[in-house]
This record gives structure tokens, sequence and C-alpha cells, in this order.
């Protein structure tokens, strides 16, 4: 908003320019004139005259437009004029309450600053007592707490070193019933191992026995013998032979795979410690009874191409020696049992030695394990061979029977022809009995051997089981107790870094107290350094009201000139309102002027509007005077 003193001046508009006299003058009608000339004339002088109409319209509507605009701008001019007048009042007012809330803001502060000097010793020594108190207070709640909390700690130091106490006899006990069990396990381990040597060492006599090379000779030449006389059986004894080859071939690969893997796990076995040098001893007899058992089972292989018509005894013997087993087999579990339960008394404390043989048990079971599985798969193989065998041997026996029918037969016809022939058939048939019946001994005896190595090895077989299933109740029993006494060692633990933490909290309580007594002796040197602080506060705070005071000296000077700012500022204020006023008259006045002229130009032109209708009748009239002179010429 411009100011009074850059307010625009009311522009005087320049007046209107002058009109045009327009003379209206009779059109004469002389009679001895040409009618045609005098309407032409007559044209001629309206057209001059409605020219000069139009060109004083236009000056006066011109004129019209410069009275409006001049009368906008004065409109505009009076409006500034009393914006400006507000806006100065508002100023004015606005001034006028700051400079009232800034006075009453410094009385204020000079009221503070007297009450505040006034009360300075008694806010002092309330000030003092308050912080004494206050202090005192929260030195006795700390010292409370620090003692509940000492005498908790020492009830629970006390509680943990009786529980402590308790866990290390425990232990104790644990310890010592430990090495009786171990002690007790160790002495029966060694008589059940002396056992098993001694019945090792018999197994394996008795396997020497059976495989007797002299015998085996004999039943070789007398095989020869019978190849020799049962020329008629080549062929059948190709394919019994062609089957031997492959059962040889498999039970030699066999044998190398085994021999491979003992061989391995005795190299593996060799690592171990002391302790399981037993172990490999039972391995190397389970294996030499495994490899009497396999030249048992071949020179049975071999002597069943001998005993075709013998099958049927074979069968009744193998019927027998199943039951036998099985009658070995449930004596065999009842003494497992027994043996289990002695076991299970007697391996109650086996954790010692088990932690100790654990690495070799794993390995043993490893080995025991093949070895068992090669042995099942041995006996299957051979069982399901001898059922083959017998199965093989029947139809034999078989064709050999329908055999010796085609050769009574022969020998029926050919009888009477070969008379001469009795005796020597006789003293043959003779010796194939006796031969027969010498096979069918050896036969039996080598099942019966047969039946005893098989009874032998289910009998280490169980031995085997029940060893395993002792170690493996040993191995559970170790766990448990490597359980526990990790539990035992972790509560120990648990409760060493319970105590220790105890004692950190306890030194970290008398570190606590000294500080607190130094803070104390600290709080006294405070107090005085405060008492010695309040005294140049105090100092410095009268200094403060002496400078404020001065500061209020000043403001009161500053305020005595800032009024006599306001009371100029207001002096010309009012000077330039006065100014303004009188614009405002003189742009009322030419206002009014402005009116009056616009009144006297509105006549005007209704004058000339007035003039200008009366001019068009006359032009009517002339018009039609005109035409009907134009008329008559015509017709004339």
């Amino acid at each position: 908003m411009p100011s009074p003193e850059t307010a625009p001046p009311i522009t005087q508009q320049p007046p209107p320019p002058p009109l045009e006299p327009v003379h209206t003058l009779p059109i004469p009608v002389p009679d001895n004139e040409d009618p045609l000339r005098l309407a032409l004339s007559m044209v001629e002088s309206l057209r001059a005259e409605n020219d000069l109409y139009q060109v004083n319209f236009n000056k006066l509507r011109n004129a019209h437009e410069q009275l409006q605009e001049t009368l906008a701008g004065v409109a505009r001019e009076r409006d500034d004029a009393v914006n400006q007048r507000r806006a100065m009042e508002d100023a004015r007012a606005e001034l006028k309450i700051s400079h009232k809330m800034q006075l009453d803001e410094k009385v204020r502060e000079i009221d503070d600053l007297k009450a505040t000097l006034g009360d300075g010793r008694r806010d002092e020594e309330i000030l003092r007592q308050r912080l004494f108190r206050e202090w005192d207070e929260g030195a006795r709640k700390r010292t409370r707490a620090l003692e509940d909390d000492c005498q908790g700690y020492r009830q629970a130091l006390l509680a943990l070193r009786r529980e402590h106490e308790m866990l290390k006899v425990g232990m104790e006990q644990q310890a010592s019933l430990h090495a009786a069990d171990l002690e007790q396990i160790k002495v029966i381990q060694d008589q059940e191992t002396r056992e098993f040597q001694e019945k090792m060492v018999a197994l394996q006599e008795n396997l020497l026995a059976v495989a007797d090379t002299e015998r085996l000779r004999a039943f070789q030449r007398e095989n020869a013998e019978m190849q020799v006389r049962c020329r008629n059986l080549v062929a059948e004894n190709e394919e019994i032979r062609a089957l031997k080859e492959a059962a040889l071939l498999e039970c030699a690969s066999l044998d190398r795979t085994a021999s491979r893997r003992l061989a391995d796990a005795d190299s593996a076995a060799r690592e171990l410690a002391h302790e399981a040098d037993e172990l490999r001893g039972r391995l190397k007899l389970a294996e030499a009874d495994a490899d009497a058992a396999t030249r048992a089972l071949e020179v049975c292989r071999e002597e069943r191409d001998k005993a075709a018509r013998e099958a049927e005894a074979a069968r009744v013997a193998g019927e027998e020696a199943a039951h036998k087993f099985m009658v070995d087999l449930e004596e065999a579990r009842i003494a497992g049992l027994k043996e289990r339960q002695q076991l299970e008394g007697a391996l109650a404390g086996a954790k010692q030695r088990v932690r100790e043989l654990e690495g070799s048990l794993k390995i043993a079971e490893s080995r025991l394990a093949e070895a068992r599985a090669q042995s099942a798969t041995a006996d299957r193989d051979h069982v399901d061979r001898l059922k083959a065998a017998v199965q093989d041997e029947r139809g034999k026996r078989d064709a050999v029977e329908d055999q010796k029918r085609e050769v009574e037969k022969k020998l029926a016809m050919l009888e009477r022809a070969a008379a001469e022939k009795e005796t020597k058939d006789a003293s043959v048939i003779k010796e194939l009995r006796i031969e027969l019946s010498h096979l069918q001994s050896s036969h039996a005896t080598a099942l019966d051997n047969m039946t005893s190595l098989q009874r032998e090895v289910r009998e280490l077989r169980g031995t085997n089981d029940r060893l395993e299933g002792a170690a493996k109740e040993a191995r559970v029993i170790d766990e448990e107790r490597k359980r526990r006494l990790a539990e035992v060692e972790e509560e120990v633990e648990n409760g060493k870094r319970e105590e220790e933490g105890l004692r950190r909290k306890i030194l970290a309580l008398e570190s606590t107290i000294q500080s607190l007594e130094k803070e104390s002796a600290l709080s006294a040197r405070e107090e005085d350094k405060l008492q010695h602080e309040w005294t140049r506060e105090r100092a410095e705070l009268l200094q403060q009201v002496a400078a404020l005071r001065g500061d209020n000296d000043t403001l009161a000077d500053k305020l005595s000139g800032v009024v006599t700012t306001f009371e100029k500022h207001h002096a010309l204020y009012k000077s330039k309102y006065a100014e303004l006023k009188k614009r405002w008259k003189v742009a009322s006045v030419q206002c009014e002027a402005l009116h009056v002229e616009r009144d006297a130009l509105a006549r005007e032109v209704a004058e000339c509007a007035t003039r200008v209708r009366e001019r068009e009748v006359e032009q009517e009239r002339n018009r039609t005077r005109f035409l009907a002179l134009l008329q008559d010429h015509v017709a004339v």
C-alpha cells in the first residue's frame, strides 16, 4: 500500500473537445429549378449534415468515456487513501499495545528482582536444609538396601556351600561304587575269556581230527574205482563235476573275500590297545572254525557224488541233526538267559572299562558283524546246496533205480546166456555192497562231523550274540553313567560359578560400601563447597541486581525515547492524515464537478439526440417530397 507521501496526485482530466455547430437550413425549392437537381442538392446537403452529426456524436462518446475513466481513477485513489488511513490506525494501535506490554514486563521484572533481593537469605537457608535432608534420606536408603543385599548373599553362599559339600560326598560315593563294579566286571570277563579260549582250543582239536587227509585219499581212490565201474553215468558225473567246480570256485571266492576282509580287519585290529588282543584271538578262532567248516562241507560235497543211493539216509540224518540242533539251541538259549542275568548283575558298574574299550569294541563289533554275516551266508548257502544235493540225489537215485530195473531186465534176458558169469557178478555185487557200506559209514561220519561243526558254530554265534548283548547293555549303562556324571559335574560347575558370582557380588558390595564412605566424605566436602559457592553466587546475584537496576534505568531512558519517537510518529501521522483529508476533499470537489460536467454532457447528448430525431423527421419529410417529385417527374 503506498504511503501518504508517495500517493499519486489526482490528475485533472482535459475538457472534452467542442462540438461542431450544426445549422439546419431549409432547402429552397424554386419552381423553375429542375426537380432532379433539386433532389441531388438536397441529398448532398443531407449527407453533409449527417456527416457532421456523426463527427459530433463520436466526440461526445469519446468525452463520455474519458469522464468515466476519470471517475474510476478518482474512486480508486479515494479507496487507496481510505486503506492507507486504516493501515496507519492499525499500526498505531499495535505499536501502542507493544510498548505498553514492554513497559508492564519491565515493571514486573523490577518487582521480581526486589522480591528476590528481599528473600535471598531465607531461600538460602531453605535450600541448604532441603539439600541436606535429601542427601541424608538417599544415603540411609542406599545403606539399608546394601545391608539387605549382603544378608541375602551370605545366606545364599552358605546354602551353596552346604549343597557343594553334599554333592562332593555323593560324587565320592559314586566313584567308589563305580570302581568296585569295574573290578567285579573285570574278574567276570577274565573268567569268561578263559572259558571261551578253552572251548576254542577244544573245537580246533576236533576240527583237526575231522580233517584227516588219509581218509580223504581213500575216499578219492574209492571214487575212482566207482567211476571205472559206472561208466554209463559219465554224463551225469560230468554235470555233477561242473556243479562241483562252480561250487568250489564260489567257495574259493568266498574264502578269498573272507580272507581279504579278515586280513583288513586284522591290520586294523593291530592298532588297537592291549585289551583288544583277546577279541582278536576269538575272531581268529572263529575264522579257523569257518575254514574247517568249509573244508568239511567240501568233503561232504565230494562224498555226495559217491552216496547217490543213500540220500534217504542222509535226509533222515539231517532231520535228526536238525532236531538235535533245535534241542541244543534251546539249551544254549536257556544258558544264554542265565548268563545274561549274571551279566546284568555284574555289568552294573562297567563304565570305566567300557569307556577304555569303546574304540576296540566298535571295531570288533564291525568284524563280528561281518563274520556273523559271512557265517550266516555260508550256512544258508550250505543248507541250500545240501537241499539241492538231496533233491539231486533223489533224482539220481530214481534214475539209478530205473537203470537198475533196465539192467535187471537185461540180466534176466541174458541170464540163460550168461550163466557162467553169475559167480563173477555175485562177487562184483558183493564188493559193491561192501564199498557201499563203507561209503555209508563215511557219509554218516561226515554228517555227524558236519552236525557237530554246525552246532559249535551256532554255539559260537550264540556266544557272540550274548557278548554283543552284554556289550550293548554295558554301553547303555556306560552312557547312563556318563550322563549322570556329566549332570553331576555340570551341577558342581554351576555351584562353583554361583559361588564365584557370590564372591564377586560380595567384593562388589564391599567396594560399594567403601565407595559410599568415600561419597560421604565427598558429600561433606561438597557441602562446604556448596556453602562457599552459595556465598559466591549470592555476591554474583547482588551484582546482577545492580546490573539489572542499571539496565532498568537504561530501559526507562529507552522507553522515554520510544515514547518521544511515538509522539513524533503520531504527529507525522496526524499531519499526513490532515493532508489526505484535504486531498480527499479536493477529490470530492473534483468528483462533484465531474458529476456536474457529466450531467451537462448528458443534457447536451439528449438535446443532440432530440435534434437528430427532429432532423430525421425532417429528412423523412424531404425524402417523401423527393419521392413524390420523382414520381411526378417520371410520370411527366
